[in-house]
């Protein structure tokens, strides 16, 4: 359970890193005051954005799956089934990835919007 709330209060870390350009150490920080009053909320949208990949990745992964079992079936030491199974993998992945990656940036920027006014920000930035 320690482990989940941890995760949660940290779930904005890379992002905070990357976009906020600050250390690794304040980007902890930062992750942690931003989620805080809200865990339950980001909790939910994390667990329903891993749903959601996982159902599209397996989606557009389904037919080179099909075709590396049907492979495996044929001749269990083929290189086709492998190559297959690991295309099936890399496909799944490169949907799942940018899909999560979308929502967790649009949770961060709704929970900065929500606690720091940060819509203000973004209408003096596009004036610019």
């Amino acid at each position: 359970m320690l482990v989940v709330i941890v995760s949660v209060r940290l779930a904005f870390t890379a992002l905070i890193y990357i976009l906020e350009q600050t250390t690794i150490a304040k980007a902890l920080s930062r992750s942690n005051q931003l989620v805080a009053g809200s865990s339950w909320r980001v909790f939910g949208y994390i667990i329903l954005s891993s749903l959601l990949a996982q159902i599209l990745g397996s989606v557009f992964s389904a037919p080179t799956q099909s075709a590396a079992i049907a492979a495996s079936t044929s001749n269990p030491d083929s290189s086709t089934a492998t190559f297959l199974a690991t295309l099936s993998t890399i496909i799944s992945t490169a949907v799942a990835l940018p899909v999560t990656a979308t929502i967790l940036t649009l949770l961060y920027t709704d929970l900065r919007i929500c606690k720091e006014n940060f819509a203000e920000e973004l209408k003096r930035a596009s004036e610019n």
